[in-house]
């Protein structure tokens, strides 16, 4: 006989009631002992026998079932009170799932497998089957980012260069200085950055296709030529306005300056 049976036949308290309220027999025979040492009313003192045992029985069972019961509120937990507690979970409002991160990163990850495989192979001989498998993607899902590979070369040429000559040309326009500075710790390491990286081959790349492809051609001129065109001759010309540079012909020293490092990146 195990303890909560033990429970019941001391308590007349039933089987399954015992069990549902969850009182250990320690609780039972500490509420038992607090009914039997209090005298129900009308008891006598001393040594005297109470008026009715039966009575007595049953007025010391009922505060002990009350006692018991009262032991058993405070001790029963509920799923309410428990979760009341617990710290509210982490929605995917408030945390990107995995897949979330993954669907963000996949542009980016879409554009250096379409460089890379422009550079090795060139933009006519890379197929979108090739740079979907390189981004680890199906040819669909390429497609639902960039609608043609001409597209994809777009945006390659824009992630990797005429982006980052409008950064550039944001910072040159907040600075309220000298010039040569800008030119020497600017544009050197831009430079430098650019020779250094897979972007380099997107020069060479371009001078290769732009017969085949005068759409490119075009869209290379006005987002990355004329914009780095117009970078240069403005550090240039605030240069010569301040009396840092001597006065020179602006559009010619500009391609002095840039032919230069294009042509080291063909190579």
């Amino acid at each position: 006989m195990d303890q909560f049976e033990q429970a019941a036949l001391v308590r007349e308290l039933p089987l399954d009631e015992a069990l549902q309220v969850g009182v250990c027999q320690r609780h039972v025979a500490r509420a038992t002992h607090a009914g039997a040492s209090r005298q129900p009313p009308g008891a006598k003192d001393g040594n005297s026998e109470p008026r009715d045992a039966r009575s007595t029985i049953h007025a010391t069972d009922s505060r002990s079932r009350y006692r018991l019961t009262r032991i058993a509120d405070l001790a029963y937990i509920t799923d309410q009170s428990v979760s009341k507690y617990m710290p509210s979970p982490v929605t995917t409002a408030t945390r990107p799932t995995l897949r979330q991160r993954r669907k963000d990163a996949r542009p980016h990850e879409l554009l250096e497998a379409a460089l890379a495989l422009f550079v090795e192979k060139g933009f006519a001989a890379t197929r979108a089957e090739e740079v979907a498998q390189r981004a680890g993607v199906s040819k669909g899902t390429l497609y639902l980012y960039y609608a043609s590979k001409e597209e994809l070369l777009k945006a390659v040429i824009e992630q990797y260069l005429s982006v980052r000559i409008a950064d550039t040309a944001e910072e040159v326009r907040r600075i309220d200085g000298p010039m040569a500075p800008v030119l020497r710790d600017m544009l050197v390491p831009w430079w430098q950055q650019i020779y250094a990286s897979p972007v380099s081959g997107t020069f060479k790349l371009i001078i290769a296709e732009v017969r085949n492809f005068p759409e490119i051609a075009d869209f290379y001129v006005r987002e990355v030529v004329e914009p780095g065109h117009e970078l240069v001759g403005t550090i240039l010309r605030r240069g010569i306005a301040s009396g840092e540079f001597r006065a020179v012909d602006v559009e010619s020293t500009v391609h002095s300056l840039l032919l230069p490092m294009v042509m080291m990146c063909t190579h």
